[in-house]
């Protein structure tokens, strides 16, 4: 069979569908892209936004932890304390002078400001104040007039030092006759301290000099300070 040929009438009229249909067909085509691109804009900017901000936190986590931690100053420091101790021990044994040469030294070295210094600066004030009118109610020592205390050696263990059997009997009686024990030490020194003695030392009763050959000479030490009732 031979296919009907269509009329002018009926080409225009099919060619005006295929036409419809194509542009149908391209606004179908540009909305569905549109919708596309903005699903895949939207996905595309949420992750990106999270891993900025977790980005941005682990930053700020990186560098608190890097910061130096501070630690509070007590009042009253270790090198306070010690130092205020050691001073303590100075004028225990009548060295006013140096006692109160340490405390300036420590109270030069200390900051400026802060609430712990005033309280360190106060307490050590206090101590300085206390010294200086030890030390100004001191006398002179006459040098001429300080006994001298000698000892053997000391008797560190009795149990072998008092052995008749493996030493005999002289020489055990000589280590009782001539030396001295720990505790027999000890009890002298208590002695003497309630009875108002000090001890000093040799050298702090006289004041040595040397001449142009080096040598050595001795004269006594009349400004040898201690309280008016040692």
């Amino acid at each position: 069979m031979s296919q009907r040929r269509k009329s002018p009438m009926e080409q225009r009229r099919g060619l005006k569908l295929l036409l419809i249909a194509d542009c149908v067909l391209l606004v179908l085509l540009v909305i569905f892209m549109a919708a596309s691109g903005g699903r895949a804009g939207k996905q595309t900017n949420k992750p990106k936004k999270t891993a900025s901000k977790k980005q941005t936190e682990s930053v700020q986590t990186e560098e608190s932890s890097a910061l130096p931690v501070a630690t509070p100053v007590p009042v009253n420091s270790t090198k306070v304390t010690d130092t205020i101790k050691s001073a303590d021990l100075l004028a225990a044994t009548y060295d006013y002078g140096a006692a109160i040469s340490e405390l300036n030294s420590l109270k030069s070295s200390l900051p400026a400001d802060g609430e712990t210094t005033q309280q360190d600066t106060a307490l050590i004030d206090q101590r300085i104040s206390e010294f200086q009118k030890q030390k100004d109610s001191c006398v002179a020592v006459d040098p001429w007039n300080v006994p001298h205390i000698f000892y053997h050696s000391l008797i560190t263990d009795t149990d072998r030092a008092f052995d008749e059997d493996r030493l005999g009997h002289d020489a055990v009686a000589g280590w009782n006759a001539w030396m001295c024990t720990i505790d027999e030490f000890d009890k002298i020194t208590q002695r003497l301290y309630d009875n108002g003695y000090v001890y000093v030392k040799l050298r702090d009763i006289v004041v040595e000099t040397k001449d142009e050959d080096d040598n050595a000479h001795f004269e006594p030490n009349y400004n040898l300070m201690l309280p008016p009732d040692k």
